[in-house]
């Protein structure tokens, strides 16, 4: 049986910078990384972000 590997890199970029400020995120931060689109509200919860953006999830959609 083969067995697929999920890697997801994270990275904060801060504009402006270009490549001089980066950093990575521990995929810990994460609760579900197999899932993108429980990865994305808990992104956009690292982030701060208050108002998100209004993203519908389609079906059969963000998944892996």
């Amino acid at each position: 049986m083969e067995k697929k590997l999920l890697v997801l890199i994270f990275i904060i970029y801060r504009e402006g910078y270009g490549t001089k400020w980066a950093k990575s995120i521990s995929s810990d931060e994460f609760s579900d990384v197999s899932d993108l689109w429980i990865t994305l509200q808990d992104f956009m919860r690292y982030c701060n972000i208050t108002k998100p953006p209004n993203i519908q999830k389609g079906i059969g959609e963000w998944k892996r």
